[in-house]
């Protein structure tokens, strides 16, 4: 057997465990946690609100962003700067939350040497006055005295704006009327070879509000579909004598009638005439006959030329 050398082996044990403390005592330093990058960018602007172009220095308060509308904020507004000046910042208005009361900006960092773009990112500013968002969907449109199934025998024309009427599916909203007009559906018709009307349609003009009276979006447009089309129509058009009622025509002969200045309007309120022109006048059977060119309210179609007789007077 072979003898072993203890003398070495003494010599040796000692280098064992300084070898393996060495091993655990060596550690890699860790580098300290750095900061976000995005929300180190987001750091370095500084975002202001000027109400006032021709006030440039004049800087809303913070405080006082709650009394501004986002509504009536836009990009000549706002001002970005560089807190640590090494950059240039252009933006744009991505986003209006009237609801919350936030704007969210879309900013490009620019390197302020080169304008080099360094990063591009969003950021929300934040404070502005709550307010109801706009909705198209909330008003309930109603004519006064008109079921909805009977808008086909009514023209548009006829109807008269104090009968306009609004209603909030929310109770959130009010509304204010602003106008009404008409829209007629032209189509050509084939039978007749001329066009027609086939329907006529009620626009509605208003500003949707809060139930405080402010508003929420103003201008807005509505069309109230399915009302009568327009055709001819002879018993339409009215007669009217400078001066003269109709009560009193048996009062005076169709002559003198004859003599006076006329004009003559729709009945309906859906046509107009021109062309309107004095043909005769018959004492014996006290009447004058006129003859004239009926056309749809805004002049889109003529219907035709006829005469009509106003009878009545004295013989």
């Amino acid at each position: 057997m072979k003898k072993i050398n203890f003398a070495w082996l003494l010599a040796i044990t000692p280098l064992i465990p300084l070898t393996v403390a060495a091993k655990c005592t060596t550690t890699k330093p860790v580098d300290p946690p750095k900061p976000d990058p995005v929300e180190d960018e987001k750091s370095d602007v500084k975002i202001e609100i000027i109400l006032d172009k021709n006030e440039p220095d004049k800087i809303t308060p913070k405080e006082e962003y709650n009394t501004l509308s986002v509504n009536d904020l836009g990009h000549d507004n706002f001002k970005l700067t560089s807190l640590s000046s090494q950059y240039d910042y252009e933006f744009e208005l991505l986003e209006s939350n009237v609801e919350n009361g936030t704007i969210t900006l879309k900013v490009d960092q620019l390197n302020k040497n080169d304008q080099k773009l360094i990063k591009t990112y969003e950021i929300k500013v934040e404070g502005f006055k709550k307010e109801l968002a706009p909705d198209e969907e909330d008003p309930i449109f109603s004519i006064e005295g008109i079921n909805a199934d009977d808008y086909k025998n009514f023209y548009a024309y006829s109807i008269e704006e104090n009968k306009i009427k609004f209603e909030s599916k929310s109770k959130k909203y009010t509304y204010k009327l602003r106008g009404i007009e008409v829209s007629e559906e032209k189509v050509y018709d084939e039978i007749l070879k001329k066009d027609i009307i086939k329907s006529t349609s009620l626009i509605i003009n208003y500003d949707q509000l809060d139930t405080k009276g402010n508003k929420v979006q103003l201008g807005v447009s509505y069309e109230l579909k399915g009302f009568k089309g327009i055709e001819l129509d002879k018993n339409d058009p009215k007669i009217l004598f400078d001066g003269l009622e109709e009560s009193k025509y048996n009062k005076i002969s169709a002559e003198d009638a004859f003599k006076k200045i006329h004009s003559v309007v729709s009945k309906s309120g859906a046509y107009s005439y021109t062309s309107i022109k004095k043909e005769s006048f018959d004492n014996t059977k006290g009447e004058i006959t006129f003859k004239v060119t009926q056309w749809s309210k805004n002049k889109s179609v003529e219907f035709g030329t006829f005469e009509i007789v106003v009878s009545g007077f004295k013989k």
